[in-house]
């Protein structure tokens, strides 16, 4: 606890600054007087209820009068002249400055911040062991606390300034980390589809816009076409809570606090909606006291949600904490300094800009290593998918071969039954019997094959091949000939006897049997005579296509999702035609298609 106020009390120090003016650059910060009154300079001149303000950024963030009046004494203790430029660091403000010798203006000066998005100046010169000082009117003070710093800089250093102030960022790697951290995240949102992706990629997006320069730029570009008031309230609005927005939106998919966490996810209902709620405070009343520190108050509640998601997952949940951390520290500290009225608040940008790229670089990580976890549960979800498929293709095959034994066992029973009706007529002659030995060999051989074919479908052995496309073809017709026979579905086969295959041959069985399945189904509504299935090969192609019709177009695009069936009054499972495409994707490395044609549905197979 110790260690975390020391280190809060060091942050503040490091804020701080003293004015001396023969320095190159030097903070207008103490020893500035201030006057709230609207008068003349002639009467600004001679009035003395000028008070002494040891704090001007705390003063102006606490000023809501429209006009009122800042005197700066000014003294050279050098033997030399000095060019020196009072530089302001203060968006739409319109100031009159007067600098004044002995008593006597010397120039007068209109400035603005003009184009260049937030800075105003006034050069002047003062002379060896010279005392002068500057008046300077506000006219116009703009909405709360719009004023950053001041500063007096040698003249030489003012181009300098500017083009520090107006780059999009004073530290060229970070903006380029994170530009790199932004293209590359939506490049994985668009491969992916993932919500999450999609929501870093905007919570990017507000960091870069924050921490930099563009939101002034789009100010700049849009101020021509747009009251400025209402512009100047969308900025106002734009900054502070594109961040809070964008990270509530991408912890509650991160988390899936919708079906994880119902109680953090209303919480973070509340956030958006209380954010809702201030910006149109914000527009009615151009009030931005509560807007400037709102944010920086509830983020840290998104460290607290990072602690209690540690039971979900402890390496996601921890570099998400510490990503928090690094985002949310300096806007806190920042929204301190301004409810408390602190100084220093003009120099946390550039604190924001290192930690909020290792906030991002820290959220790539988290998002990358969930991205990798939800592979790793697909590719379980996908073995367990096809575990369950081959039991069910087991189930199927086993009916088959139940239906396929029927005839072999029925012929070798009516061979048997006149075997013994010869030997009881005493008419069983040796070729008689002969030929029927040899007729119930064949009958046995065929049921072998039978077997063996099932065997090595089942079989555990992985290994490529290389066969014909007429072989996989009668292969996979070889396990639904009977059923198809009983079915009255007629083959039509059209092959290049050229064309050869180098693949899993069991694997790409089951992929065809899986579509001769739906097609023996499909074609039961058609009348026994008009039931066909048509193959087709051609170079690295297998078409397989039936005369049932089609499919549906409404739900064609969705038959290779997971347990999505076209026939659940038949108890289908829908797992087949999904497993057909994990096995022709993941396995073969093929593809598999449907369409449909003038006679029903087409499936065509890739193979690489």
């Amino acid at each position: 606890m110790k260690f975390f106020f020391l280190f809060f009390l060091l942050t503040l120090s490091l804020f701080s600054g003293v004015i001396t003016l023969n320095e190159e650059k030097l903070l207008l910060h103490r020893n500035t007087y201030l006057l709230n009154e609207n008068i003349f300079i002639e009467d600004a001149l001679k009035h003395s209820d000028f008070i002494k303000n040891n704090n001007l950024s705390v003063f102006l963030r606490k000023q809501f009068t429209k006009n009122y009046w800042l005197k700066i004494p000014l003294k050279n203790t050098l033997n030399k002249e000095l060019d020196k430029t009072l530089l302001f660091y203060w968006k739409n403000i319109n100031l009159q400055v007067y600098y004044s010798k002995d008593n006597k203006i010397i120039e007068t000066k209109s400035v603005s911040d003009g184009i260049n998005n937030g800075i105003s100046y006034y050069s002047f010169i003062i002379g060896p062991n010279e005392e002068s000082t500057i008046y300077i009117k506000v006219n116009d003070h703009p909405l709360v606390d719009d004023f950053s710093a001041a500063y007096i800089i040698n003249t030489e250093q003012l181009i300098s300034e500017i083009s520090n102030y107006g780059s999009v960022y004073k530290h060229g790697l970070l903006f380029g980390i994170l530009l790199t951290i932004l293209f590359a995240s939506l490049f994985m949102y668009f491969m992916t589809s993932l919500k999450s992706y999609f929501y870093y990629v905007l919570f990017v997006m507000s960091i870069i816009f924050i921490t930099s320069n563009l939101h002034w730029s789009f100010y700049s570009a849009l101020s021509p076409y747009l009251e400025k008031s209402i512009l100047y309230n969308i900025m106002k609005v734009a900054n502070p809570f594109s961040i809070l927005m964008t990270l509530t939106l991408f912890t509650k998919e991160f988390f899936d606090l919708k079906y994880k966490h119902a109680t953090i996810n209303s919480i973070l209902n509340f956030y958006m909606l209380s954010c809702i709620l201030m910006v149109i405070i914000q527009f009615i009343f151009s009030n931005g006291s509560l807007i400037i520190f709102y944010p920086g108050i509830l983020l840290p509640g998104f460290i607290l949600i990072g602690l209690i998601m540690l039971k979900q997952d402890k390496l996601q949940a921890s570099l998400y904490s510490i990503a928090m951390i690094l985002l949310i520290y300096p806007l806190f500290m920042e929204s301190f300094i301004r409810i408390f009225n602190f100084d220093g608040v003009q120099n946390m940008n550039n604190y924001l800009q290192v930690t909020s790229t290792l906030c991002s670089l820290c959220l790539s990580i988290v998002t990358h290593i969930k991205l990798l976890s939800i592979l790793e549960e697909k590719r379980q979800f996908e073995k367990e998918i096809l575990v369950r498929s081959r039991f069910s293709a087991m189930g199927e095959m086993i009916a088959n071969i139940a239906h396929q034994w029927r005839q072999p066992l029925s012929h070798l029973s009516s061979i048997v039954v006149n075997i013994d009706m010869h030997s009881q007529l005493d008419k069983l002659s040796p070729k008689t019997l002969q030929d029927k030995l040899n007729e119930m060999h064949l009958q046995i051989r065929h049921m072998t094959n039978t077997i063996e074919d099932f065997m090595n479908f089942f079989s555990q052995k992985k290994q490529k091949s290389t066969f014909s496309c007429k072989e996989i073809i009668d292969d996979s017709l070889s396990f639904m000939r009977t059923s198809f026979e009983s079915n009255h579905i007629q083959i039509y086969t059209q092959c290049d006897a050229m064309f050869e295959i180098n693949t899993y041959k069991n694997e790409l069985i089951q992929v065809i049997i899986t579509i001769l399945t739906n097609a023996k189904d499909a074609l039961k509504d058609n009348p026994e005579e008009d039931r066909k299935i048509y193959f087709k090969t051609s170079k690295n192609e297998i078409s397989i296509s039936d005369n049932a019709g089609g499919i549906d177009s409404k739900i064609i695009h969705r038959i290779f999702e997971p347990y999505f069936s076209t026939k659940l009054e038949k108890n289908g499972t829908g797992l087949g035609l999904y497993t057909a495409k994990i096995i022709m994707e993941n396995n073969i490395k093929g593809s598999i298609q449907v369409a449909n044609n003038k006679r029903g549905a087409e499936f065509i197979l890739k193979l690489p």
